[in-house]
């Protein structure tokens, strides 16, 4: 005993006190749960499309290394607003351990006057009148004579890219011609067409979004977790 004394004065001892996080079995996100985390973002509609990003403690979001702009929590959402003014909501479907099941979606950017592209494939005149304001006829104008070099439109719903190895899918909504564009490195990016009454003496024009409203399903995976603080209590004899 008497060892074990001088043992004990001879050497600082500490207690350390460690704190585990619990689990949280709510799908919701929590400022601490992300601000100062890197997140992996997986697909599920596209499961080879991987990126990282992350939440500063000051609220902004960077994705791929890339500053979008500021976020906030609302009721559990992570809501973002891009530089562009697109807002992008992440709603939490699930959650298991640190990966959760999220909804993301945006109503979209604007749509702006692309006639020089309607022109190069030859949707002038009559050809484009004739579409008669029809995102479904505008499809089919897409299926029988392609979109971009190397792209084409599939009857069956997809959307092929010859830099890309997965197809995209596209759909009508509202009167609006809207695809995900397959990309090279295994992602999409969301775009849209829709067709526009010409002033009165003009030919109806063709207006493009380069980000497009969407929705799709994917995984988020809190890669640093919230360290919690360790406090160390000396011993005093």
């Amino acid at each position: 005993m008497k060892s074990f004394l001088n043992c004990m004065v001879f050497r600082v001892s500490m207690i350390i006190v460690l704190s585990v996080a619990s689990v949280n079995s709510y799908a919701e996100f929590t400022v601490n749960a992300i601000a100062g985390k890197i997140v992996r973002v997986k697909g599920i509609d596209y499961p080879i499309c991987e990126i990282m990003a992350e939440f500063t403690v000051n609220g902004q979001a960077i994705v791929s290394g890339e500053l979008i702009g500021p976020y906030i929590i609302d009721e559990g959402n992570i809501i973002i607003t891009e530089d562009t003014g697109r807002v992008v909501r992440v709603e939490p479907v699930s959650m298991q351990n640190k990966t959760y099941t999220v909804k993301i979606s945006s109503a979209g950017g604007t749509y702006v006057d692309d006639s020089y592209f309607a022109d190069n494939i030859g949707l002038v005149g009559n050809v484009i009148n004739n579409l008669n304001l029809s995102a479904e006829n505008l499809k089919n104008y897409f299926i029988t004579n392609g979109l971009w070099q190397g792209v084409e439109v599939l009857a069956d719903g997809r959307i092929t890219n010859n830099e890309a190895f997965i197809d995209g899918v596209w759909r009508i909504e509202n009167n609006e011609f809207l695809f995900d564009f397959p990309e090279s490195d295994g992602c999409v990016d969301h775009k849209g067409f829709k067709l526009v009454e010409g002033a009165e003496g003009e030919d109806d024009k063709l207006f493009f979004a380069t980000d497009a409203k969407y929705q799709e399903l994917s995984t988020v995976t809190i890669l640093n977790p919230f360290v919690v603080p360790v406090v160390i209590v000396p011993l005093l004899f």
